[in-house]
């Protein structure tokens, strides 16, 4: 589903505010990451990408020529981030909650597995096609097994 169809995501939402979070049964934000993996896998990143890093500045510096992880391009993807707050409260404010679905669309342990832009969006749209369990399940059997297996694992 595109960044077209917001409109149709937030239909099974129960409560849209202000701030970009949509709360609903889900212990993520399915439209913002739905935006996040539709920008990461258009083509045209406003940043270089690494898994390793949130961003140039840690506090929000996005400036052109700087370098980000999935999180540090939300606000090129249209998921506005406040001036305040880090990085950690802005990826648990509008994506995901901590815990191991943040791990796995966001985990630093990506950047050897696969470090683009276009795996990290393969990631966020298995979590959303199976789920938060299913993604727990795969990141209880280990990194081996999930650095082994990661093109059969992504491509289910």
């Amino acid at each position: 589903m595109k960044y077209q169809d917001k409109a149709e995501l937030l239909k099974n939402a129960t409560e849209v505010t202000s701030d970009f979070f949509v709360k609903n049964d889900e212990p993520f934000n399915r439209v913002n990451l739905t935006m996040l993996a539709d920008y990461l896998e258009g083509g045209k990143l406003k940043a270089g990408f690494d898994m390793s890093k949130y961003s140039s500045d840690y506090w929000l510096k996005t400036e052109c020529g700087s370098v980000g992880c999935a999180v540090g391009h939300g606000p090129y993807a249209g998921i506005p981030k406040q001036y305040s707050e880090d990085w950690d409260v802005y990826s648990n404010r509008v994506f995901i909650d901590r815990g191991m679905s943040s791990e796995w669309c966001f985990g630093l342990f990506w950047k050897n597995i696969d470090n683009s832009a276009q795996g990290a969006a393969k990631r966020i749209r298995y979590l959303l096609k199976h789920g938060n369990e299913a993604v727990g399940k795969i990141i209880d059997r280990g990194y081996c097994h999930l650095r082994e297996n990661y093109a059969e694992i992504i491509n289910a």
